[in-house]
């Protein structure tokens, strides 16, 4: 990647962008959040070429959910919520970070942590098959009790990477949302 975008990227998300990290307990990552939001057709140009560039993360519109006096309803924003994803481009931009270098070196010793727990807790034969047999028929927080090694997000990795697919009946049709 040349150095010119990652200066330019540096430098943009240094002002508007954010970094945010929550865990199940201090080891293992619930989710990582590394984004920057803009308004108009600009700013959805704008956060497409960091995408693209990146090639990781999203671009999705959102709806401005606070009353700031500003006349726009929504606005866009690009998103990278893998943890692999968030450290790599963390890890590119620290050297050329003025202000928030100290921010973003912690959150990069949180991040690597929880990404080495995470290889120590392997799916064994045992969790898959079990995951197999039961996933779409108890609820998900269910297996991961159960599994204890696992993280409700890491399960349903899983289960799409095994094209496990929920089962009948998951959804509550009268409060349409998940059971798990």
């Amino acid at each position: 990647m040349a150095d010119e975008f990652i200066s330019w990227f540096t430098g943009f998300w240094e002002g508007e962008g954010t970094i945010h990290i929550k865990f199940w307990n201090s080891e293992r990552v619930k989710y990582v959040n590394l984004s920057i939001g803009q308004a108009g057709d600009r700013g959805k140009e704008v956060l497409s070429y960091i995408r693209d560039k990146w090639g990781l993360g999203g671009v999705r519109q959102r709806k401005n959910k606070k009353d700031d006096g500003y006349k726009r309803q929504f606005f866009w924003i690009w998103r990278v919520s893998d943890t692999r994803g968030a450290i790599k481009i963390l890890e590119t931009i620290l050297p050329h970070l003025k202000a928030r270098k100290v921010e973003v070196e912690e959150a990069l010793t949180k991040l690597r942590k929880a990404d080495l727990n995470r290889l120590h807790h392997p799916w064994s034969d045992f969790d898959i098959e079990f995951l197999k047999e039961n996933y779409g028929k108890i609820p998900t927080k269910e297996i991961a009790r159960i599994l204890g090694e696992h993280t409700v997000s890491s399960i349903w990795t899983k289960a799409r990477k095994l094209g496990l697919r929920l089962g009948k009946g998951y959804w509550k049709l009268s409060q349409n949302k998940r059971c798990s």
